[in-house]
């Protein structure tokens, strides 16, 4: 086992752009069984992959939406691209945000829309061309060789391919930071390789991933791990890691 750490190890990172950053954060959440938060410190840089293995009972929707500013903390501070989430330029926090894709633990799709509908529409929202976002789409269902059911509304798809395609939803506007809340649940294990490959190419051209889980993974390298425990977050150095 590593030496486990007590702080964020990598606040002494060198000249890699820090994608995001967790200053004493303290987060007394709504959500029953939310992730617990509490004094945490954690940076991620350009390029680089944070997993934080929780339990299995904890939920991890106002945390990832700290990160997203729309959640605030109850205190510490919380950093994207060096920039605020609490200042009143809502302008700019909506550039930002346009920064960021997220699978989420949870509903995650609008039932009145079809999936190219919903797939597309954060791109669309963030000024991505309409035309550019349904290419990206279809070039991901190919990439990761699933049924292409763009006309079809959410309640007549499959649990696990609603699933992938929430990948595709946060992967086709190649984001900034790339946050996965159990992206793997109820999808085959033989789909893992292929969301590892699409995580290290978005890392490979600078982005940064927080992968959140509570289910061991042997083959998901880390440059951080995480395990939090009870209310206890434990710092462990990166390498070969088990989710």
């Amino acid at each position: 086992m590593n030496a486990t750490k007590t702080s964020d190890p990598l606040a002494e990172s060198s000249a890699t752009p820090c994608v995001f950053r967790l200053r004493r954060v303290t987060l007394n959440g709504k959500a029953s069984h939310g992730l617990p938060v509490h004094e945490v410190q954690l940076t991620a840089a350009a390029g680089s992959l944070t997993l934080i293995q929780h339990e299995r009972s904890h939920r991890t929707r106002e945390f990832a939406s700290l990160l997203q500013g729309l959640v605030r903390p109850t205190s510490g501070e919380v950093l994207f691209d060096e920039q605020t989430w609490t200042d009143s330029d809502y302008s700019r926090h909506f550039q930002m945000r346009s920064r960021i894709g997220r699978v989420f633990d949870g509903p995650a799709w609008i039932q009145n829309a079809n999936m190219m509908e919903n797939v597309t529409l954060a791109s669309r929202h963030h000024g991505s061309d309409s035309k550019e976002a349904r290419s990206r789409m279809r070039d991901w269902i190919q990439r990761f060789d699933i049924a292409d059911v763009s006309r079809e509304r959410p309640a007549f798809v499959e649990p696990a391919l609603l699933q992938i395609y929430q990948w595709i939803r946060a992967l086709i506007h190649r984001p900034a930071l790339l946050i996965l809340e159990r992206p793997m649940q109820l999808v085959s294990t033989r789909m893992l390789p292929k969301l590892i490959d699409a995580t290290n190419d978005l890392r490979r051209d600078g982005g940064c991933v927080l992968w959140m889980t509570n289910t061991p993974i042997d083959t998901l390298n880390a440059d951080v791990r995480i395990q939090v425990q009870g209310r206890q977050w434990i710092y462990i150095d990166g390498g070969q890691c088990d989710e």
